[in-house]
C-alpha cells in the first residue's frame, strides 16, 4: 500500500533540554531563579535592615518542577510572536559565574518533559529597583581568609535522572 506522504508526519512534542543562560544576578526576585534547586527561604540577618539571606538547601528527590514560559519571534520575517510553554522543568544544574569588571551572572540548565505549544501570552513582573550584583559585591574567602580569584565559576548538578525514557 502507498500512503500520502504527509500521513507519515507525526507532531511528538516529547521533552527536552532548556538553558536560561547568563542571566544578571539581581538583588530582588533572583530567588525564583534559584529556586529550581530548592524552595529558598528568605531571612534577614540580625540586625540588618536591607540585607537578606537566602538559603537553599536541596534534598533528594525533592527538585521542584517548574514552567518556563518562551516567546519566540518567528523566522518568516513577519514579526509574529509564537509562545510556548517547557511543562515539567527540572533544573539539572546552576551555574554561578563572575569575571573581572562583570556582572555576576547565573545560567540554570533544565530538563523538560514536554512542550505546550498553543501557549497564551502571558504579561511579565519585573522586580522595582533591582540592584545588579558586580565583580565588587563578591568576596571570596578560604578557610575564613579573603583571597583574590581572576574569574569565578561555580557549577552545582543537581544530580536528578533524566534518562528514563522506555518504550513499554
Amino acid at each position: 500500500f502507498l500512503g500520502d506522504p504527509t500521513d507519515r508526519h507525526v507532531v511528538d512534542t516529547r521533552g527536552g533540554t532548556y538553558t536560561l543562560a547568563n542571566v544578571d544576578l539581581l538583588s530582588k526576585s533572583h530567588s525564583m531563579f534559584l529556586g529550581g534547586l530548592a524552595t529558598p527561604v528568605i531571612t534577614t540577618p540580625g540586625g540588618a535592615t536591607l540585607a537578606r539571606l537566602h538559603t537553599i538547601t536541596p534534598a533528594d528527590y525533592t527538585v521542584p518542577s517548574q514552567t518556563i514560559h518562551d516567546a519566540l519571534s518567528l523566522y518568516d520575517g513577519s514579526g509574529t510572536i509564537d509562545h510556548m510553554d517547557a511543562l515539567g522543568a527540572m533544573m539539572t544544574s546552576l551555574k554561578l559565574s563572575v569575571s573581572p569588571k562583570g556582572n555576576v551572572k547565573a545560567t540554570g540548565e533544565y530538563d523538560y518533559k514536554t512542550l505546550d505549544t498553543s501557549a497564551s501570552s502571558v504579561s511579565p513582573v519585573y522586580a522595582s529597583s533591582p540592584y545588579v550584583y558586580r565583580d565588587t559585591d563578591v568576596t571570596t574567602t578560604l578557610g575564613g581568609v579573603a583571597i583574590c580569584q581572576r574569574g569565578i565559576d561555580l557549577t552545582i548538578p543537581t544530580g536528578i535522572k533524566v534518562d528514563n525514557d522506555r518504550v513499554c
